[in-house]
């Protein structure tokens, strides 16, 4: 751990998670702090999603929301998951990765200025912009534009599809649709601009809901796994846009 030694800082977040009984330690700047982080052991790297993912998600983002620099080190072990990794890309950049001897340790910061990127495969590179706001009750329409730029021409007709993932990590409602024009006729530089919507059921529980973006092909439903675009960071097969909270009517 020396090498992340010389890289702290006073003030920043670290959250460790090290056998060989992992469980989650925040810290700062190696102060253990006094907080309540409700997570299960090892329940954060169950793919795709624990299901403590709900408290997982609501701890996370109070533990780290307003921390400039947050740290993640895990051992090999116990890789950090595609859900923990979009929770903590909502409001933080990677901008270090450090492979050590058997550890990995991720150095999270603000975002930067410029919207984020993701790469589908090695097909596309998309940069969602949500245009819908909230608060959301339910019926609304959640909207996003998807800028489009294509790495290579597609060999077939992909769909786009949006999906409402309750806290439960299963699905209330989803919108799938090919985008116009169909992607098999797009050629490798081309940019392009296509618009989806997902409308709220209109009788939609109180909650907390993630709004999920996804990439396939019908026949055999085959995603295509997504990187951020900037530091290729594997972050599964969806890209997670929103977090919606839905209050009683």
């Amino acid at each position: 751990m020396r090498a992340v030694a010389t890289q702290v800082r006073p003030g920043d977040v670290m959250l460790y998670h090290l056998g060989p009984n992992p469980r989650w330690e925040p810290f700062e700047y190696y102060r253990r702090r006094e907080l309540r982080f409700p997570v299960e052991p090892a329940s954060l790297f169950d793919l795709p999603g624990p299901p403590s993912a709900p408290a997982f998600a609501g701890a996370l983002e109070a533990l780290v929301r307003d921390e400039p620099r947050v740290w993640v080190v895990t051992t090999y072990e116990t890789p950090i998951s595609w859900y923990a990794l979009q929770q903590l890309t909502q409001t933080h950049h990677l901008s270090a990765r450090m492979a050590l001897i058997d550890t990995n340790a991720y150095l999270f910061e603000p975002p930067p200025a410029t919207p984020r990127g993701f790469r589908l495969g090695d097909v596309f590179t998309v940069q969602p912009e949500v245009r819908s706001a909230p608060p959301y009750r339910p019926g609304d329409a959640f909207e996003v534009v998807l800028h489009w730029e294509t790495n290579r021409a597609p060999e077939a007709d992909y769909s786009v599809g949006l999906h409402l993932v309750n806290a439960a990590f299963g699905l209330s409602a989803q919108s799938d649709a090919y985008p116009e024009p169909r992607t098999s006729t797009w050629r490798a530089g081309a940019a392009r601009q296509t618009t989806h919507r997902l409308t709220l059921p209109a009788d939609l529980p109180a909650g907390r809901y993630d709004v999920h973006l996804v990439v396939y092909t019908w026949w055999d439903a085959a995603r295509l796994p997504v990187q951020d675009a900037a530091t290729r960071l594997p972050l599964g097969d969806y890209i997670l846009l929103d977090t919606l909270a839905i209050e009683k009517q």
